[in-house]
């Protein structure tokens, strides 16, 4: 034991480097090891160390040293190598602020040079003896040092900061730097190899080399000096570099004659066709063409045509820095334009090139009459310059020369591809040419001041209306229309005529007669020259045509009209229909007033507008958003003033009633299962009441909360249940889905006591009551109540929906369903024993209509992972409960099952869970949680037998949430199945996986939770 411990001691030979604070600390762990035989110590044999010292360190701290001679070496049954055994102490503690587990790291010290060096090794403290002297040991400290080092340091940036020691590399690839570099080398900067202060471009500070802000482009050398060290020293010259970080272009292209070179060498400068950023960037800037290449290694042109060219920067990585959005520049090497010649003539005047008003062509005719000299230049665009742009002006946004008015119009045509000579004010100057553009304006259409001209006829009358025909046209263009220009044409019933119908300068012509009732058209035809599409001056001129036509329309008096209703169903868009009596009569004139009869706020709630435009009959669309009475009226100004409406159904020539209104009834729409309802409009009071509004082979059965009614597949409907009144709760099973409209013309069938400002007052007994919404509108059960509360209930009343719940809390509603909907019922309890009496608001003046999310209690939205069908169920069980164990319960939702089966969900906030479970009573209820964050599942420990409504408010259902669940465990893959099979949460087995969390089950009974995001 002398030998061992001998080796944790103080060695004679060498500076000791690290000191071990071994009266600190109370265990220690025992190492024996071998050392490699790499280090390169010049007076060592391969296996001699007697220059070493091994240090163990935890969390930085010397915990243990060994000094490696042969006279402490345990020799008894070397390695391989030859290597001798050695030991090391490492202290630390067990027990008190212990380090039982940290990691235990090396270092070896070379004495003899000073050199400290890392060791890729480590071992776990734990009080224990590692490896085993008396064979050959697993731990092996290794380490590769380095007799030769030297700075590669070639290029430093403008404005950042170096560490030198991370610049020092070996001779070697496979040996290391020592850690204390920095101890034994003193670094120091000069401005060239000898001398020189080089304080303005870069200060060292021990081996932090830092280049100043404002250094550019200089020259300096480093060395390294020996403190200590036995090795020699080494030093290198680098660079200061200011990279470009970004290119900018200054042109977008440039042309150049073919055989003419200077402009492109001088434009290829910076300053002229780019500049750097930053300009004092002193990286090396190329060019390059893009392919196919039309010009020469040094950028001379071989021959016309069109290229691209762009600088880049070589940066650092020799990677290339390119232009602001790859962009490059466009070189045109062309043939210039000597002259143009411009002959108007080669079309059909010698004088000017002609246009209708109107054309847009011009600019394509323009090329057709422009030569070029030479035939081959290379760029044969030109501009040109207007002096009237009334008449003719180029349009920018279409780029077309379009004539405008009548007049002529003078165009310089200035041709681009021409040589400019820039020592003028205009450098094409001695290129331009003229041409005029004489602008016509033909007669190609009528306007008619009514497209359907009225006539009022008395039966057997001949009456002339020329002035009525021919004051009802309007010619456009001018007098290049003559007679001949035009026709005019008569057809219909025969009841107008005409003696010479033609055109002349001024309009229409000849003489109208009207003889009967009906429609007569007139039509006028056109014919002029389309100089938009005479582009081509071989070509034979083309002509166009155009028709314009009007209606005369002779008629009788009109005295009413016969009305159609449709879909008279609040919220829907329905048709009113006025066809007029009698048919052939004038409706131009006619006034139709439609109104409801309904109070306050609901007079806005109708929308009406006519359908237009009118023809032979008059209609108006309509959108009443309420049920209610709608009012109709209708008035002819300037003839009979009030008109008489009739019922479509009815013949006028009796005493049929008059048509003064409709109903608009409100809409029944059940869906198929279980429905909580009620009707805020009117009643159901009879058999056929009930078979029009649930349908006879619809409706399975209707409770209300002390009556039935039952629709027997033989007898039909039977029970004690007889009618149905506004605001009255009623749940319905529905085979089928069913819809049905419902009608009153009055609102007093209310399940309450209406009061003079329009409020309704129940009263409810201890316990539960059925109630139905008496609203229109979706509303807040905040603001359902008088005063925004239910102030005449106690803490802890409770409102359940076919879907959700809430309770009263503090004066406010609470729970996963916080807005009462119109058209719902609900089950409403009293928790006092006492008999209480609550007032609903007047919907008209007190409440604001549809407004579903104001005062909503904030819940986070949850991604919905839960499928159940609440309507197969006629009753829920509802439970306020408290999730226990779980941090941010807020941040999960939490599902209800019956075995495998999702009966409901419920969401969590202010530390309360509100479940809302679909079920048969006395079911037993389980719950799952699940974290829309991690995607995961928990268990929870707790189940219920279904019952009407577990826990509270102040004392809520206690749940508790354990182990994550990978799926459903009673998922089970039949014998024989060779593919893999999926099912949702429900246990449910689908083909096809939607988006969202299930379940896959293999051949092998392996099962595995499945995400589709």
């Amino acid at each position: 034991m002398a030998c061992l411990l001998a080796c944790a001691g103080i060695h004679a030979q060498g500076a000791q480097k690290w000191l071990d604070p071994e009266d600190l600390y109370n265990d220690y762990t025992t190492i024996y090891f071998q050392l490699s035989a790499d280090l390169p110590q010049s007076e060592m044999t391969s296996t001699e160390f007697e220059n070493l010292e091994v240090g163990a360190f935890i969390d930085g701290d010397c915990r243990g040293q060994a000094f490696p001679t042969r006279d402490y070496a345990y020799n008894i049954k070397t390695s391989s190598a030859g290597n001798p055994i050695y030991m090391i102490m490492v202290r630390g503690n067990l027990t008190i602020d212990t380090d039982e587990g940290k990691t235990i790291t090396f270092k070896v010290h070379d004495t003899n040079t000073g050199f400290v060096y890392p060791i890729e090794h480590t071992e776990i403290f734990d009080g224990k003896t590692h490896g085993e002297p008396w064979s050959n040991p697993s731990i092996l400290l290794s380490v590769k040092g380095t007799d030769d080092f030297y700075l590669n340091f070639s290029s430093a940036e403008v404005g950042q900061t170096y560490n030198l020691l991370d610049y020092v590399i070996t001779g070697s690839t496979d040996k290391i730097i020592p850690e204390n570099v920095d101890e034994m080398y003193t670094f120091t900067l000069t401005l060239n190899e000898e001398d020189g202060d080089a304080s303005e471009y870069a200060n060292l500070a021990g081996t932090t080399l830092i280049i100043h802000e404002n250094a550019y482009d200089g020259q300096l050398w480093l060395h390294m000096n020996k403190n200590n060290s036995p090795l020699g020293g080494s030093g290198c010259s680098f660079r200061i570099m200011k990279y470009a970080t970004g290119i900018n272009l200054l042109k977008e292209s440039i042309d150049i004659d073919v055989n003419d070179l200077s402009p492109l060498s001088v434009f290829m400068q910076p300053g002229i066709s780019y500049n750097l950023d930053p300009s004092d960037a002193n990286n090396i800037v190329k060019w390059e063409e893009q392919e196919p290449k039309i010009l020469t290694d040094d950028f001379k042109p071989t021959q016309q045509g069109t290229t691209y060219i762009r600088p880049y920067a070589i940066n650092k990585d020799n990677s290339k820095l390119y232009p602001a959005g790859d962009k490059w520049i466009e070189v045109n090497v062309i043939k210039y334009v000597n002259s143009i010649a411009v002959n108007p003539g080669l079309f059909d005047n010698a004088s000017y090139l002609v246009a209708n008003v109107g054309d847009t062509k011009l600019l394509e005719r323009l090329t057709k009459i422009i030569t070029w000299d030479p035939v081959d230049a290379s760029n044969q665009k030109f501009t040109v310059q207007i002096d009237n742009p009334e008449i003719v002006n180029f349009n920018i946004t279409t780029l077309k020369l379009e004539a405008l008015k009548e007049g002529i119009a003078t165009l310089t045509i200035i041709p681009l591809g021409a040589k400019p000579d820039y020592t003028t004010a205009e450098p094409y100057s001695s290129y331009k040419k003229t041409v005029q553009i004489l602008v016509k304006a033909p007669t190609t259409e009528a306007t008619f001041n009514k497209a359907i001209l009225p006539i009022s006829w008395s039966s057997g009358a001949t009456m002339d209306i020329t002035n009525d025909v021919i004051s009802n046209v309007v010619l456009n263009g001018t007098a290049e229309f003559w007679p001949s220009a035009g026709t005019v044409a008569l057809s219909g019933d025969g009841n107008v005529t005409c003696a010479d119908p033609h055109l002349n300068t001024t309009g229409l012509g000849g003489t109208y007669t009207a003889t009967g009732t009906g429609t007569t058209t007139v039509t006028i035809n056109f014919k002029w020259i389309d100089y938009d599409a005479w582009l081509n001056p071989s070509d034979a001129k083309p002509y166009k045509n155009a028709q314009s036509s009007f209606q005369i329309k002779v008629y009788e008096l009109l005295y009413g009209f016969n009305v159609t209703v449709t879909n008279a169903v609040a919220g829907k868009q329905g048709t009113i229909t006025f066809s007029p009596l009698p048919e052939s009569a004038d409706i131009s004139n006619v006034t139709i007033n439609i109104t409801n009869n309904l109070d306050g706020k609901w007079a806005n709630e109708l929308q009406s507008w006519e359908k237009s435009p009118r023809t032979t009959k008059i209609v108006y669309e309509y959108n009443s958003k309420i049920p209610g009475y709608i009012t109709v009226s209708a008035s002819a100004s300037g003839d009979a003033g009030a008109l008489t409406l009739y019922d479509s159904t009815s013949d006028p020539s009796t005493s049929a009633p008059v048509f003064t209104g409709f109903e608009v009834g409100w809409p029944l729409s059940l869906n198929t299962g279980w429905q909580w309802c009620s009707i805020p409009w009117g009643a159901i009071t009879t058999s056929d009441e009930f078979k029009n509004a649930f349908g006879v082979d619809d409706l399975s059965e209707i409770r209300t909360s002390n009556k039935l009614l039952y629709n027997d597949p033989e007898w039909g409907f039977f029970g004690t249940l007889n009618s149905l009144q506004q605001g009255q709760c009623y749940k319905a099973n529905m085979k089928n889905a069913h819809e049905s409209v419902l009608y009153s013309t009055t609102a007093d069938n209310i399940f309450g006591t209406p009061n003079p400002d329009g409020s309704i007052t129940i009263t409810l007994k201890p316990g539960w009551t059925w109630i139905g919404s008496p609203y229109f509108y979706d509303h807040q059960f905040d603001d359902v109540f008088v005063d925004g509360t239910a102030s005449t209930l106690d803490e802890g009343a409770v409102i359940i929906g076919k879907t959700g719940f809430s309770t009263l809390t503090s004066g406010v509603w609470v729970g996963n369903e916080t807005v009462m909907k119109a058209g719902e019922g609900y089950v409403i309890k009293n928790p006092s024993a006492e008999t209480k009496t609550i007032t609903f608001k007047c919907e008209y003046t007190d409440l604001q209509p549809n407004d579903p999310n104001a005062g909503v209690k904030g819940i986070a939205p949850l991604r919905r992972i839960w499928e159940y069908d609440h309507t197969r169920f006629m009753n829920n069980m509802n439970i306020v409960a408290e999730l226990e164990g779980v941090a941010h319960p807020e941040q999960y939702s939490i599902g209800a099952f019956v075995g495998d089966e999702c009966r409901g969900e419920g969401v969590i906030m202010d530390g309360k869970a509100f479940i809302t479970v679909h079920c048969d009573t006395g079911e037993p209820v389980s719950f799952k949680l699940y974290s829309p964050y991690t995607n995961d599942f928990y268990t929870v420990d707790e189940g219920v037998k279904a019952v009407s409504f577990l826990g509270s408010m102040q004392a809520p259902l206690k749940l508790h949430a354990t182990g994550v669940v990978d799926g459903i465990s009673t998922v089970v893959s039949p014998s024989g199945e060779t593919n893999a099979e999926t099912y949702d949460l429900s246990g449910r087995r689908v083909n096809n996986q939607q988006q969202g969390v299930a379940i896959r089950r293999t051949a092998d009974g392996k099962v595995r939770k499945v995400i589709i995001k």
